[in-house]
């Protein structure tokens, strides 16, 4: 994948880094302790890397994943960098969220989805799995991509971005830059499509589950189901850029890559474009208790 984050330690620290940090103050802050430490779901984790680290911040933590394969590259990496004894707990299990049997009710103190929930086409039914498995006062955080939200300025400013960067060499994607009206309109075009997973007439281009679940189908249900804690915007353009930078140093990718983060935080402070990312934390009370970020859709 020539554009992907994770070919940098820096870019790593921009975009998977301060995501953990999210979620691990906010179960700090908000998921109550059950004998000594909280007990903590990560929902659909894939290679377990989230998981590794909030067991590594002191949680006792439970990876969940339903592809053997994911699970087994989790426990070979968390093997060679185990976990301090001082430090939390670990385990990784194979299964289906909404019908694994081993789960016991009321077993957890976080519910974390990080990149997940919107691969379920039935939100109804894991909002009640999650209510299930969360004791009373426990927390579900959810930090979600919206691709229905990618609109047409913010892909227009993601363009700009990118082609500004193609013209001086330093992108690993260069196509020839238009010359023409009809040239530019058919290169955003193309970048709106990719940006929201689509293909010319609009159907997805990924697989039949991947990006079920929109905005519309995630955040009311959230807030219908759990207190409502937390709800931000994120960003909306940064994620999908840094892992192609191509400067001649990687302190120059580094310094490039946090100024595009912070330049995309500041544009979807005031309204510039849109973000295509959302957080939300909320516990498991009497639904309807009051925001404490204040946040209402474009």
């Amino acid at each position: 994948m020539i554009n992907n984050p994770w070919r940098r330690r820096a870019s790593v620290a921009l975009d998977f880094c301060e995501r953990f940090s999210l979620v691990r103050d906010t179960i700090i802050a908000l998921a109550p302790v059950t004998d000594g430490r909280t007990r903590v779901c990560e929902v659909d984790g894939g290679p377990g890397y989230l998981s590794l680290e909030l067991a590594r911040a002191g949680f006792a933590v439970t990876g969940l994943d339903l592809s053997p394969r994911s699970i087994a590259i989790a426990e070979t990496f968390a093997a060679r960098h185990p976990v301090d004894q001082q430090a939390g707990t670990l385990r990784y299990v194979v299964g289906a969220l909404l019908a694994h049997e081993t789960l016991p009710v009321a077993s957890f103190e976080a519910m974390v989805c990080l990149g997940a929930l919107h691969h379920f086409p039935d939100q109804d039914a894991v909002m009640e799995r999650v209510r299930d498995l969360l004791c009373p006062g426990g927390v579900v955080l959810v930090h979600e991509p919206v691709r229905d939200r990618v609109s047409r300025r913010t892909t227009t400013v993601s363009y700009h971005i990118r082609s500004l960067l193609a013209a001086s060499g330093s992108f690993g994607e260069s196509p020839d830059l238009p010359d023409s009206p009809a040239a530019l309109k058919g290169e955003l075009d193309a970048l709106h499509a990719t940006l929201r997973s689509e293909d010319a007439g609009g159907g997805k281009l990924q697989s039949v589950n991947d990006h079920d679940a929109g905005y519309a189908d995630m955040v009311p249900r959230l807030r219908a189901s759990f207190t409502e804690r937390r709800l931000e915007w994120r960003y909306g353009l940064f994620h999908e850029i840094i892992g192609g930078l191509r400067f001649a140093t990687d302190e120059r990718n580094a310094r490039v890559a946090w100024l595009i983060r912070e330049l995309d935080r500041e544009l979807v402070a005031c309204d510039a474009i849109d973000a295509t990312e959302f957080c939300f934390a909320g516990t498991r009370e009497e639904a309807g208790g009051r925001a404490l970020c204040a946040w209402s859709p474009a």
